[in-house]
């Protein structure tokens, strides 16, 4: 996150940056998380039937579970 922080203060004003991801459990879901917790405009695209995995291992298919957990 301390890294986030430091590239968003140093963007230029003309460069937005978003994270688009298909939240699958591992590096889409630390980015999805890491970009709603900083403030930059994530979107999730999940397919039909999408889950992830929680720390202790359980398949989950839960939105609100996915961004806050």
């Amino acid at each position: 996150f301390e890294l986030l922080d430091i590239v968003i203060a140093n963007l230029p004003s003309n460069i937005k940056l978003t994270v688009r991801t298909g939240g699958q459990t591992g590096f889409d879901e630390a980015g999805a998380k890491a970009g709603m917790k900083v403030g930059i405009p994530t979107t999730v695209l999940a397919p039909k039937g999408w889950m992830f995995r929680d720390v202790s291992g359980k398949d989950i298919s839960n939105e609100r579970l996915f961004k806050w957990t």
